[in-house]
């Protein structure tokens, strides 16, 4: 199995630092996609870039099975452009860790929302309960 690593599937930059009231700011750059704090990413670029390596991994793989492994927030932003009717509410509850299931056909990504992988429940957890350091 060939491992690569694509900078551009990293997790988008909401802040530089721990902040006092991120959730606050995690909510607003759902409800404004081209807010950021300084020297940060919006949503809007943070989709663009993770849409176009996942569109470009996708044209160059096609007929294989392919597995990419990244942050909730970018997961949520791609769900978001394969089908704008998933927003914040939607990415808070992915798991941590979950496995989702997104197919590319014609031209199209499709997200399966009824897959769920036998067993993720035993070892993932609320968005909520992850530890955050600081």
């Amino acid at each position: 199995m060939d491992i690569v690593v694509e900078n551009d599937l990293r997790e988008r930059l909401i802040s530089e630092n721990i902040v006092d009231g991120f959730y606050k700011i995690w909510c607003k750059s759902w409800e404004d996609f081209d807010f950021a704090l300084p020297d940060c990413e919006t949503s809007a670029q943070a989709q663009q870039r993770f849409a176009t390596v996942v569109t470009k991994l996708a044209e160059t793989n096609q007929g294989k099975i392919i597995a990419l492994c990244t942050h909730g927030n970018v997961i949520g932003l791609f769900l978001n452009w394969i089908d704008n009717s998933v927003g914040r509410i939607e990415t808070e509850r992915l798991r941590n860790p979950d496995v989702l299931s997104v197919t590319w056909n014609g031209g199209v990504f499709k997200w399966d929302r009824h897959f769920t992988l036998s067993g993720i429940q035993a070892i993932s957890t609320d968005h909520k309960e992850t530890p955050v350091e600081g």
